[in-house]
């Protein structure tokens, strides 16, 4: 049985205070139970809360703000070349195309090319190359990742800077007229605090460009069970959270907006941003955050999703089943799979390959031949964003080793069929 027990209307003392409004009592929304590869910083279960006092919803964690640094500069997923996320920074073609709509956003409040342009967490820098391209020249990457800020510096006339944003010794000697954090506020724990380092950062007449997913509209495309509630995803931003955000703080809020891009399944992923200004007084006040009804709905058809894959799962009678794709999906079904002893792990991800989850080694993907007995095994692709390139590379290394595939389950097309 799936073990994701709703919670609603309790309320509790919590970890964290609200990252919006400092309240420190929550409402639990749902507590989903997770299982990463062993010694991994984040595994814990994902623990939705929403604030009693303005209804932001975001994962109650223990864990450090040093914790959450330490992993992004040692296992950030965008060190991959391959990553197809949507805060990979332009290394896939879609991904190009959704940030250079983000240049021409920002572009629309920066008058001056010379302007001095920071974007916090630039990953491979595909923002700064859009701006560049657009002629602006006095650019800089920030990004924990020693590999991401090769690349960024690979950039012409882009300056670095390595390290966390949040750490009180990084050294940053200027102020600048914009400030960018794309898909970056969602992962950090202390909000407000970082919204203070950037106000010092800001030169007076300066603007800071947030976005993130937009948690009002998870449920249109829910790409994979509880996938936007994943071990990095630690804050749920909406335009009424984003406006919110300048109510405590001495700036206000210029714009807010919705942005649609497609990502590699050829389906819509929906974010929304936020642009700023210092001010003296903040007259704004708190507005209560109403996007629960549409987390619900999420949660139903994530719930629905889950159950397909689980039942699917737990019935087969392989004496080997590999799961490939060890993410955020895969988290929540190696906790919830009864026979766990016959699982065997592969991942295309460096990263991933020789760790182990319940002391069973994760697999690179040239392993497969060697991992399966042909009459009795299969492989299932976890992943639902990448399923049909996994399903291709699988074929290929078994046709270079000259061996018949075992049957290939893709989980994706196993939802859909049974929907």
């Amino acid at each position: 049985m799936i073990q994701l027990k709703k919670l609603s209307n309790i309320t509790v003392m919590n970890n964290r205070v609200c990252p919006i409004c400092d309240n420190t009592e929550n409402i639990i929304i749902r507590e989903i139970e997770l299982k990463t590869y062993d010694f991994h910083p984040l595994d814990k279960n994902y623990k939705l809360v929403q604030c009693s006092n303005c209804g932001f919803m975001y994962n109650d964690t223990a864990l450090k703000q040093v914790e959450l640094d330490e992993y992004y500069t040692n296992q950030s997923k965008y060190d991959n070349k391959d990553v197809v996320s949507v805060g990979a920074g332009g290394i896939t073609g879609l991904d190009k195309i959704r940030l250079s709509e983000s240049a021409k956003i920002i572009s629309k409040y920066i008058y001056d090319k010379d302007s001095s342009i920071i974007d916090i967490g630039c990953a491979s820098g595909g923002l700064l190359y859009s701006l560049k391209e657009m002629g602006y020249v006095n650019l800089t990457g920030l990004d924990p990742s020693p590999i991401c800020i090769e690349r960024v510096s690979g950039i012409g006339n882009c300056k670095t800077i390595l390290g966390s944003i949040l750490d009180k010794d990084l050294k940053i000697d200027q102020k600048f007229d914009v400030i960018i954090l794309t898909h970056v506020l969602e992962h950090i724990l202390d909000v407000k605090k970082l919204m203070e380092r950037l106000y010092d950062f800001l030169n007076k007449d300066g603007i800071i460009f947030i976005e993130c997913p937009d948690s009002s509209r998870y449920h249109l495309h829910v790409h994979a069970p509880f996938q936007e509630f994943n071990t990095e995803h630690i804050n749920h931003f909406s335009e009424s959270t984003f406006r919110n955000l300048s109510t405590t703080m001495k700036i206000h809020i210029v714009e807010t907006g919705l942005r649609t891009f497609k990502i590699e399944n050829g389906l819509d992923y929906f974010a929304v941003y936020g642009v700023y200004k210092k001010t003296i007084n903040n007259l704004a006040k708190i507005e209560k955050e109403l996007t629960i009804d549409e987390i619900e709905k999420y949660l139903l058809i994530s719930d629905n999703k889950l159950t397909i894959i689980s039942d699917f799962i737990n019935s087969l009678t392989y004496k080997n089943v590999v799961l490939y794709g060890i993410g955020q999906l895969s988290y929540k079904l190696i906790k919830i799979t009864e026979d766990k002893q016959k699982l065997f792990f592969v991942d295309g991800d460096p990263r991933n390959q020789k760790r182990k989850i319940y002391g069973n080694v994760i697999h690179q993907p040239v392993d497969l031949p060697n991992l399966i007995d042909e009459d009795d095994s299969c492989i299932i692709i976890s992943s639902f964003i990448s399923s049909s390139s996994i399903k291709t590379d699988i074929l290929r290394i078994f046709s270079v080793a000259k061996i018949l595939p075992p049957k290939i389950f893709e989980l994706d097309k196993l939802v859909e069929n049974a929907i």
